[in-house]
């Protein structure tokens, strides 16, 4: 709908303001080999460029699930501003790693053989690309995602040429800037 890409493209544009502490994630959902991973890693790539730093990392769900004691903390999450969930399973958002990371909550790391750091998540955002929709079962989580679905009309990035690749960064370079 109109209104959910509005959505979309603010928050597409949020991703830029480092300072920003809208507690908002992307939810990408519908079935596969649409272009939602592509799209994550373009934007991403983006504004990596943008902001001449490595700010996105890939998400594994093993690491959100509250059993994995030192998941978050071996990923080096706090070192980076976006996460992507890589083909999100349905239930590790529902965690308590996954809630408290969409809500903002303050969080110790603990990390193996060194001493446990403090991470406060209020910029990192989370962006879900799922086959199997985004399943979030506290309200409260809910509302912080904006759900998109994407129909079969994208084309995967291993299918395209160099050329093809950087002219859709540079366009997303200004996708991005007009959506800030």
């Amino acid at each position: 709908s109109d209104r959910l890409m509005h959505r979309h493209d603010f928050y597409v544009g949020s991703l830029l303001d480092a300072s920003n502490s809208a507690q908002q994630s992307l939810a990408n959902s519908d079935a596969g080999q649409t272009g939602k991973s592509t799209d994550a890693n373009i934007i991403t790539q983006v504004i990596s460029n943008l902001s001449h730093a490595e700010i996105s990392t890939h998400v594994e769900n093993e690491v959100l699930k509250d059993g994995n004691q030192f998941g978050l903390g071996a990923s080096k999450i706090w070192n980076y501003r976006i996460g992507i969930v890589n083909e999100y399973d349905g239930k590790s958002l529902n965690s308590s790693n996954g809630k408290s990371i969409i809500g903002g909550d303050p969080k110790t790391l603990q990390l193996k053989n060194v001493d446990a750091i403090s991470w406060d998540p209020k910029q990192f955002r989370l962006i879900v690309p799922s086959n199997n929709g985004c399943v979030l079962m506290s309200h409260a989580v809910r509302r912080r995602f904006i759900p998109t679905t994407w129909k079969g009309t994208h084309c995967s990035m291993e299918s395209m040429s160099e050329a093809d690749k950087q002219k859709l960064i540079d366009d997303g370079e200004a996708y991005l800037k007009y959506c800030w």
